[in-house]
């Protein structure tokens, strides 16, 4: 398959399993070197072959680039950057940035902490190449420190020296992270207020926190005072890796008591916040992509979503639904230049299905 793509709107419509998604999955992996909806690369491969390739080429300024992946079903995957084999993601994940919004990113309000910090770890990496090799850092530390207090338990025995040097491992990293997400937070915070507040007409008011009990100056000290719990749960019950964020409306916990609509307006403030900080920061527009959002949210929610988007500050922009006609109408009032897919189950898109 081949697609030539708006610089603007991008519309993919077609029945369920036809194909929509992978389209976007595809977008985002040559921006991330890796797939938003699953954690293993193989998942990617269509299930009679043996291998996937995708390539993306596009313009920033005046200037041409071009992306490439290929991925084999023996494991192991290839990812290429104008022709240079790329050695490691933190060398890759920043020239194209992207900000992905679908249905399961409720997970976000409902879903476990673990959700909350990847959202947040996922923007300040893109923003901050130290800190992405402090988290990577931190939880291969983590990693060794938890298996080995694993093998403790096993063997009945505990060495205090490794654990110390364990402990001093772990820490290293702890300093930069915690300045990371406490900035992160000044900001998105704020945007996650005011986007909330044009989806639902001032609603609720909405407050998002940091919920850390990790003391930088202090976190040796405190994984020695928590060392015996840790040997009994045969894990570390303490640290970065429990951080999370706080989500209130009108001072009522969001997590517990928001309603589906709530939720989802949340969700999107959530993610469209992350989109305008990398805007901010980076001074370039992110790629959006919206996979089945209008089937998702009611007709409200998702005309107030349209309206944010069409506006200033919005740049190249992908969306997915079952429907051509809601498609159409949720965006019969926004003027910019759109194009339309058709995707039909397993053949690729012909030319006549692509319309203006």
């Amino acid at each position: 398959m081949e697609l030539d793509f708006s610089p603007n709107i991008n519309c993919f419509h077609g029945v369920n399993g036809a194909g929509k998604t992978n389209i976007l999955d595809a977008i985002y992996f040559l921006g991330n070197g890796r797939s938003y909806f699953t954690r293993s690369d193989q998942n990617n491969i269509p299930f009679n072959l043996d291998d996937a390739r995708w390539e993306l080429d596009y313009e920033q300024g005046d200037t041409q680039h071009r992306h490439q992946a290929q991925l084999h079903r023996e494991g192991g995957k290839s990812i290429w950057r104008n022709g240079a084999l790329i050695k490691r993601l933190s060398d890759f994940i920043h020239h194209l940035p992207m900000v992905m919004i679908t249905p399961s990113d409720i997970g976000l309000i409902t879903g476990s902490s673990e959700e909350r910090r990847r959202l947040m770890d996922r923007c300040i990496s893109l923003l901050d190449p130290v800190y992405l090799r402090s988290i990577q850092d931190y939880n291969k530390a983590l990693l060794r420190r938890n298996e080995q207090l694993k093998q403790f338990a096993e063997r009945r025995y505990v060495d205090d020296v490794l654990l110390d040097t364990l402990d001093q491992q772990l820490a290293q990293s702890v300093s930069i992270i915690s300045a990371g997400r406490s900035q992160f937070m000044v900001d998105f915070g704020a945007d996650v207020r005011n986007i909330y507040s044009e989806l639902s007409n001032d609603a609720e008011e909405v407050e998002v926190g940091y919920d850390t009990e990790v003391d930088p100056d202090r976190f040796v000290e405190q994984l020695k005072n928590q060392r015996q719990a840790d040997l009994r749960a045969q894990r570390t019950t303490q640290g970065l890796h429990r951080d999370d964020l706080s989500l209130e409306l009108d001072g009522m916990d969001a997590r517990k008591f928001a309603s589906q609509g709530q939720v989802k307006s949340l969700t999107i403030a959530m993610n469209l916040a992350i989109y305008r900080m990398l805007n901010r920061e980076l001074q370039r527009a992110p790629i959006l992509l919206l996979d089945d959002v209008f089937e998702k949210i009611d007709d409200h929610r998702s005309s107030k979503l349209m309206e944010l988007i069409a506006g200033s500050g919005y740049g190249q922009i992908f969306i997915t639904d079952t429907s051509l006609e809601r498609m159409t109408d949720r965006l019969q009032h926004v003027k910019t230049d759109k194009k339309f897919f058709n995707i039909e189950r397993r053949k690729p898109v012909s030319q006549e299905a692509i319309g203006n």
